[in-house]
């Protein structure tokens, strides 16, 4: 059962795991593909009716560019763009939109366990540290049945394994209570209740630093979901996003789901509505791939049954950028242990025939009501002198391992930034993002750039990435030492893993950079605002 956990994937696409697992939020914008997260068109042929919108049309942003930028004394061989779909907000204005930290007090704890759970039937205290009788006996019986496979399958590691873990189990026994106690005030963080007739467990976790607020819904006890749907011949099952199959999505396979698609959406908007969270936009949508598990982890059976629906916050109609930014090369050196992580307000809903049966969802902010609207934004001329005259700098204030950079993911969006002179304040921004993605067998995944821009869209200066998710930083050291348990040998994510808040700052860019006179050199912007060997459709 858990060295399944290697090969599957990123956890936040996995449920549900075991008691010691605790389900994490991710956009899935699709494996391999760019995506508009407007869930629109998005772009626009220059000089063309305003595909994209009326911003798209009145910025003069093209549908497609090809072009090179100054790369200065960087040691950057070239830096171009080649992008054959920017995206825009199908919008005909943009705004900085102010939120502050969000935290959750008792009143929002009790709103959202009560919005969930049927509290004719009990809301109670989960308490990790002393668990009920019947807890432990619930992990003794599964794991008593993974023990009997195991020897089965002559897995002696799996046998000893078992073994050690129900001898544990049984000692806690000794001191265990016999009752769950009530929800009362509801100041704690784990509550098990029930939805139908299935029990389900619900956990809220925020810290002090940062940007961290989160909730999760998944079954319980979640080694048991195999007798949630059990299927001849399976000792375990898993349900998880079919774009991450072993063959990727099968339009072929028919979703077994009594709902529809349009209705999954529709029950997955609700859920979050009851929990107080309705300013949020779909990203994607995917069906539910249940993979059911022999004892020797052999895939014996696979099926669609249900959907992932995955939300994004609704910054003006406009999803926010939310690619995993962690693998883009300025933030590596020899030099800095860290891990750079982002502010991403993520909701992902999972729902079969019987309504929602799970949930990841990080609320991290609340609005503060304060917005600027309608701000000026340069044109796309304007922006590529900024980025012209700026981008030579920043390559060589952020070194990179890469000679030569093509950006080939070019989108105007909104993107979470620390407001440096509020305490725990902090807005969306209009941002140009100028992302590559490196081939891999023919295809790009856009979700994780290997190189990125942020341009802040109102006067072009670059924002140094490494301040804008600072506070979402961790040394790898504590990231693996601190944040890991240990149980028999095994090593298991902790529910405070996930590192999903961010500081930011307005400004990373070097103002002492020298002007660069127009029309001067291949790369030097020219009269009509255009890069030379510029390409543009």
């Amino acid at each position: 059962l858990f060295f399944l956990m290697i090969r599957r994937p990123p956890r936040s696409t996995l449920f549900p795991y075991t008691t010691l697992f605790r389900s994490a939020a991710t956009v899935f914008s699709g494996c391999n593909k760019k995506v508009d997260y407007d869930m629109g068109d998005g772009t626009q042929k220059e000089g063309s009716a305003g595909e994209g919108g009326e911003l798209s049309s009145r910025l003069g942003v093209p549908e497609s560019y090809e072009g090179k930028l100054d790369a200065g004394d960087s040691g950057i061989k070239e830096i171009a763009i080649k992008d054959d779909d920017i995206i825009t907000p199908d919008s005909d204005s943009m705004s900085i939109v102010s939120y502050k930290k969000n935290s959750f007090d008792n009143a929002y704890r009790q709103k959202v366990c009560e919005a969930i759970f049927d509290k004719s039937k009990g809301i109670y205290v989960y308490d990790w540290e002393h668990q009920t009788k019947s807890d432990l006996q619930t992990q003794i019986d599964s794991y008593q049945t993974m023990l009997d496979d195991a020897k089965e399958a002559g897995d002696t590691d799996t046998e000893d394994y078992c073994k050690e873990y129900i001898s544990y189990l049984e000692n806690e026994m000794a001191t265990a209570t016999d009752e769950r106690e009530g929800a009362g005030d509801y100041s704690a963080s784990d509550y098990i209740g029930q939805i139908g007739d299935n029990q389900f467990m619900l956990s809220f976790s925020e810290g002090t630093e940062g940007l961290n607020a989160s909730f999760d819904l998944s079954y319980y006890p979640s080694e048991g979901l195999i007798n949630y749907r059990p299927y001849e011949g399976a000792s375990f099952v898993y349900a998880y996003d079919a774009k991450y199959g072993e063959e990727g999505l099968d339009d072929s396979i028919v979703n077994t789901c009594t709902f529809s698609e349009d209705e999954a959406v529709s029950l997955a908007q609700e859920f979050l509505a009851g929990c107080g969270i309705d300013d949020v936009i779909v990203t994607d949508k995917s069906p539910l791939l249940w993979e059911y598990y022999d004892s020797s982890y052999n895939v014996i059976a696979t099926e669609y049954e249900g959907y992932i629906v995955n939300f994004g916050r609704s910054v003006n109609g406009t999803a926010p950028y939310s690619a995993d930014l962690s693998m883009v090369d300025t933030l590596s050196s020899d030099e800095d242990d860290a891990w750079y992580d982002a502010p991403t307000e993520t909701f992902s809903i999972q729902i079969d025939s019987n309504g929602v049966i799970n949930a990841s969802c990080y609320p991290l902010l609340v609005s503060t009501g304060e917005d600027q609207k309608n701000v000026d934004l340069l044109s796309w001329k304007e922006l590529l002198k900024e980025l012209d005259k700026n981008v030579a700098q920043y390559y060589t204030d952020n070194k990179t391992s890469y000679s030569d950079i093509e950006f080939n993911d070019v989108r105007l969006t909104y993107y979470c930034i620390k407001d440096d002179s509020q305490d725990d304040v902090y807005n969306y921004v209009p941002v140009w993002i100028f992302a590559q993605a490196d081939e891999n067998d023919g295809t790009y995944d856009f979700d994780y750039p290997v190189q990125a821009l942020m341009v802040n869209a109102t006067d072009g200066t670059i924002y140094n990435l490494k301040d804008v998710l600072e506070a979402g930083s961790i040394s790898y050291s504590d990231y693996y030492d601190d944040q890991s348990d240990m149980i028999d040998g095994y090593e298991y994510d902790d529910s405070d893993m996930e590192s999903t808040d961010s500081d930011g700052s307005d400004d990373g860019s070097d103002d002492s950079a020298d002007e660069i006179e127009d029309g001067s050199d291949e790369g030097i912007i020219d009269d009509e605002g255009l890069l030379e060997d510029d390409v543009v459709e």
